[in-house]
């Protein structure tokens, strides 16, 4: 997906509920990587977890906009989270 796909920007939930969608999966059964505030704040209005990417914010931005944890890279997380 990208911006050319939906009408409204972030924080709008509107790009991450039409991945969902497109993939056949509930928003609740997701989960999302974003390093933006407005990213986070989208992907919860959608339902979804969300892992904060700290490359542009710091962990208690991410988490005070809506992300459950926070990891530096993807390689600093375990599975399952």
């Amino acid at each position: 997906m990208t911006a050319d796909d939906v009408r409204w920007g972030k924080p709008h939930p509107e790009i991450y509920l039409k991945a969902a969608e497109e993939l056949g999966i509930d928003a609740a059964a997701c989960v999302v990587f974003e390093d933006a505030i407005v990213g986070v704040q989208a992907a919860r209005a959608a339902g979804m977890r969300v892992i904060g990417v700290t490359t542009a914010h710091t962990t208690d931005e991410l988490i005070g906009a809506g992300a459950e944890r926070a990891v530096p890279h993807f390689e600093a997380m375990q599975w399952p989270v």
